[in-house]
Parts: C-alpha cells; sequence; structure tokens
C-alpha cells in the first residue's frame, strides 16, 4: 500500500468516473491479479483493472 499510480484510460464505476491522468494512492490488490483499490485525493476508493494505470515513477 502507498505506491503511487496515474490513469492512462478514463474509467467508470457505479459511483461516479475517473479521468485519464489523476494521481491515485495503492490501496490494496482486489481480486489478484486483475485489479487494485486506489485512493484519490477525496479518499474516495477506487477498483480499477491493472491496465487502467501505470506505476508513477518517483
Amino acid at each position: 500500500a502507498g505506491a503511487k499510480f496515474i490513469t492512462v484510460k478514463a474509467h467508470h464505476e457505479v459511483q461516479g468516473d475517473i479521468a485519464e491522468g489523476v494521481e491515485l494512492t495503492l490501496d490494496s490488490i482486489a481480486h489478484f491479479p486483475t485489479r487494485y483499490r486506489l485512493k484519490d485525493d477525496s479518499g474516495r476508493i477506487w477498483t480499477v483493472p491493472i491496465h487502467t494505470v501505470i506505476p508513477l515513477d518517483k
């Protein structure tokens, strides 16, 4: 947990949409190896496919 990712494509969920280019923080790995649970700056958790994000090199 704590690794940083950025979305490389938009993602839609029932709770809303997240745009391409949004920085997110890893909360946990869900449904290994296909999905991540990521937290945005407002604290909202998104469950996204791994091909929707790439790790940020910092």
